[in-house]
């Protein structure tokens, strides 16, 4: 059911992550206008949907604190949210293909079933026997729609699997703190390992493949191999990251730029190859109703015919 139901849950997502970056619109708006917001309108950025609320809350806070701008960190995780909103938005308009597959697999058997009830002469002889192939074949083919709904989850994330789905958040999460806190003031190399200690409670997996230490050697089994995957571009993210963070700290210049650059194509390049597996979909689920669903149709046809024969010799 949860599945049956993913799509509606994009749609909700996107809605949450559209009101939020409204909300931070009208801050910066506010704070634009030379008015200081009431710490109620702050307050509303607890809010958000996970990771974000207290992300976002707690950048702003310590921009503040430090007496940093802050219109530049609103106006970044204003685009972030609205990126994130419209792939939702874009990943449930390619996949309603997909759920209508999902539909029409569970459906056609136990329709064609009445059907040949309705139509094929001497059926009604064969008592309850047509009727429980049609419920066997009903049950086998509806496993095509838990196969659907599986690959059309799986686009959602890029073919990510389950155990590395939250890195779509975490990383541009990662990122936009470390961009909050060198804002503040902190030197680049200690915000991201400030980053990286936040990001073991969030999401430790993530974490232990970036490194906490920005001179750690790269280890040959987390190398970005082809980029095809977007595994791959998410470590990728976090290696060019450490690089931006290493040149910047040789040549005394700051990275803020460079970082804002990396995420803003990061995010870009997740997008596409989202948008790719999602252009596929459609053509990936015709497997599941090929072995699930064409079999009992075939097997209905055949035993109805039988019987229509049957009558036929009689």
């Amino acid at each position: 059911m949860n599945r049956i139901l993913s799509g509606w849950r994009w749609g909700e997502q996107a809605r949450a992550l559209r009101s939020a970056a409204s909300v931070l619109k009208t801050l910066s708006e506010t704070l634009e206008g030379g008015v200081v917001p009431d710490p109620d309108d702050w307050d509303r950025i607890r809010s958000f949907p996970s990771p974000w609320g207290n992300l976002i809350f707690s950048g702003v806070r310590d921009l503040r604190d430090s007496g940093s701008p802050v219109l530049p960190t609103l106006k970044r995780m204003e685009e972030t949210l609205l990126v994130q909103a419209e792939g939702l938005m874009e990943a449930r308009s390619r996949s309603a293909q997909a759920f209508g597959q999902a539909v029409m697999g569970m459906a056609l058997v136990p329709l064609f079933g009445v059907v040949l009830l309705a139509m094929m002469p001497g059926i009604d002889s064969a008592g309850s026997g047509f009727l429980l192939l049609i419920a066997g074949g009903s049950v086998y083919a509806s496993l095509s729609a838990v196969w659907i709904l599986n690959l059309a989850e799986e686009a959602r994330y890029g073919g990510l699997p389950v155990s590395q789905r939250q890195w779509l958040l975490s990383v541009p999460a990662a990122m936009e703190r470390v961009l909050s806190l060198i804002s503040g003031g902190l030197p680049p190399d200690l915000a991201w390992r400030k980053q990286h200690e936040e990001l073991c409670f969030r999401d430790p997996g993530l974490a232990a493949l970036w490194g906490a230490e920005i001179w750690q050697p790269e280890r040959p089994s987390h190398s970005v191999h082809s980029g095809e995957a977007v595994s791959d571009l998410i470590i990728g993210a976090g290696r060019e990251v450490k690089k931006s963070i290493q040149l910047a700290l040789l040549e005394g210049r700051s990275c803020l730029e460079r970082i804002e650059s990396i995420s803003r194509s990061h995010q870009k390049d997740v997008q596409l190859k989202i948008r790719e597996r999602l252009g596929t979909l459609p053509n990936r689920c015709l497997l599941p109703l090929f072995i699930f669903v064409l079999p009992p149709v075939f097997v209905l046809l055949a035993a109805a015919l039988l019987h229509a024969l049957q009558e036929i010799e009689s």
